[in-house]
């Protein structure tokens, strides 16, 4: 498992530097540089979640802030990306606004922040999800059609969509499964999880690699 955790940090590490290079190359449009600033932030939790544990301090509300930025930034690239201006993308950001407020409600009354925040995690997985699966609809069946839309896109999305749909059932029945599972048992739980994590980081690389300055 500890392998699989330090090809994650390669991954995101190598996505980080390629986004840099990118960035001098041509100037970036709105989403790629919020996907850039989402390598950013799971790079800094990654390295000050294993600090704290090394030294002994709870982590977990490392996970409460990250479920937040996490959201908010892959919505608002699918923003971006399925929305022009109007009245359409106003209205999805008061959505968004909603739901990152009761994530923040669900962490100062219902999950405090030295426990699992199952709660928020299963609701920004499932919006995630919809936002996932709404973008394929665009891509193939709407009047973008597939043609226009870039494969940075398409394997940023289909990363997107493999992590959150297989993530959501390890945190929906992470409760039940500490309580029922032994310890090895629960530790291959949680290598399946850092294996779809990998998958999604792989995406990103691969989404970054192939972007080109008309995206």
């Amino acid at each position: 498992m500890e392998y699989m955790t330090y090809l994650i940090r390669v991954i995101m590490l190598l996505s980080l530097l390629l986004f840099f290079v990118k960035s001098k190359k041509w100037a970036l449009s709105s989403p790629i540089k919020l996907l850039g600033l989402f390598v950013l932030l799971s790079i800094l939790t990654e390295l000050t979640s294993s600090l704290l544990s090394y030294y002994g301090y709870n982590n977990l509300w490392l996970l409460h802030l990250y479920t937040l930025l996490e959201f908010l930034l892959l919505s608002f690239i699918y923003r971006s990306l399925l929305f022009e201006k109007g009245s359409r993308r106003d209205n999805f950001t008061l959505l968004l606004l909603g739901i990152s407020l009761l994530v923040i409600c669900n962490s100062l009354f219902l999950q405090p922040i030295n426990t699992f925040n199952t709660y928020a995690k299963i609701t920004t997985n499932l919006c995630l999800i919809f936002l996932a699966i709404q973008f394929l609809f665009v891509a193939y069946l709407g009047e973008t059609k597939l043609s226009s839309i870039k494969k940075t896109w398409k394997v940023v999305n289909a990363g997107v969509l493999l992590y959150f749909s297989g993530s959501l059932f390890v945190f929906m029945f992470s409760q039940y499964l500490l309580d029922a599972l032994e310890w090895e048992e629960w530790n291959g739980i949680w290598l399946y999880n850092l294996f779809l994590n990998c998958f999604f980081q792989l995406a990103i690389l691969l989404g970054l690699f192939w972007y080109t300055s008309e995206e």
